[in-house]
């Protein structure tokens, strides 16, 4: 008999403490003490230090040693599409282009890096954009750390 009446006081000061947590609407309220920090940063700006970083113009140059190579084997057919692989390159920089193209070879890029840049913004996740967010998650810019981690 006393264990049944522990047992109805544990499950009524369980509930008593869920009930707590509710709002006069009914709606369950997670219970956190702190916020959950994203990560995001700005395309236009991450593309810009792409394309002024060492690692997409040793990219270009690597592209162009290929293509010489390649040209100096007879294989004109392959050297024209390197050239133009490279022309499209030094265009798309030109004009700052920031397309899904060109994100996802920077973040592929990137992506070694990711844990580090987390860990310096002191963020639990990297995101592109926070579409929406509640009141327990903080958006952070890491666009400065991601520029700095492209070499």
């Amino acid at each position: 008999m006393q264990r049944r009446s522990a047992i109805a006081a544990g499950a009524a000061f369980l509930f008593a403490g869920l009930g707590a947590s509710r709002p006069a609407g009914g709606q369950h309220t997670p219970a956190r003490s702190a916020r959950t920090r994203i990560g995001t940063f700005d395309r236009e700006g991450l593309a810009r230090a792409w394309y002024g970083s060492e690692t997409f113009r040793s990219r270009l140059a690597r592209i162009d040693r290929e293509r010489r190579r390649i040209e100096a084997e007879g294989d004109q057919g392959r050297a024209a599409e390197l050239e133009a692989r490279e022309a499209a390159l030094r265009q798309r920089a030109a004009e700052g282009c920031a397309d899904e193209e060109t994100l996802d070879e920077i973040l592929e890029v990137l992506r070694p890096q990711l844990p580090r840049v987390a860990e310096e913004a002191e963020v639990h996740a990297i995101a592109g954009r926070i579409l929406h967010a509640d009141v327990f998650v903080e958006e952070v810019d890491v666009s400065d750390i991601l520029a700095r981690h492209l070499g």
